[in-house]
């Protein structure tokens, strides 16, 4: 009888063990499955040198997706800034219009590039000064992804700052807003 019981706890065991050993695989290929369904990259990322007394300044990239299904970025942050958003420049009415938006595909075996004049990164109320060519470190998230970390060079540019409006449908920037000096919570992202 006790030889028994012992059998029968060690059958148990192995049964206990092998389920285990199951589901850990199975989570382990859905891992797989998702990383091979969304492959992203990021290439040409630089931020745009700002001097001292500009609280807000623009991060440009291009990311790629070399997966089998569209992904969006969804957000994205800094340790150089309060909050980043992603926003979208428009030409309306002659006037060249800045909006945030909630997100920004990337279709399937292809390239969205962030660049002056269309969708890009804004940093909103630096934290410190940037210098140019200062590394600076950018954790974007994605739907499918989830986290990608990059690092962006503080560049010069060419293109001048357009003369734009920074409306967000009704909500409108004041001066100190676009400069970065606003403390006012109405124009945080946190919660949204």
């Amino acid at each position: 009888m006790k030889k028994l019981n012992i059998l029968m706890i060690s059958l148990l065991s192995v049964l206990i063990a092998f389920a285990c050993e199951s589901k850990d695989n199975k989570a382990k290929k859905e891992t797989i499955k998702n990383v091979e369904i969304s492959k992203i990259s990021v290439k040409d990322q630089w931020i745009r040198f700002s001097p001292p007394s500009i609280k807000t300044t623009a991060g440009y990239l291009s990311i790629y997706n070399h997966g089998t299904v569209t992904d969006t970025l969804i957000s994205a942050k800094s340790d150089i800034a309060e909050f980043v958003e992603l926003h979208n420049m428009t030409f309306e009415n002659g006037i060249m219009r800045m909006k945030k938006v909630d997100g920004i595909d990337i279709p399937v075996n292809s390239s969205v590039q962030l660049k002056p004049g269309g969708h890009h990164l804004m940093f909103i109320n630096l934290k410190k000064e940037i210098k140019e060519n200062d590394k600076v470190k950018i954790i974007l998230t994605f739907k499918n992804t989830g986290t990608y970390i990059t690092t962006a060079e503080v560049k010069k540019s060419n293109v001048p700052f357009h003369k734009h409006d920074h409306s967000h449908g009704s909500n409108v920037h004041s001066k100190e807003e676009h400069l970065g000096k606003s403390k006012d919570p109405s124009h945080s992202t946190e919660g949204k």
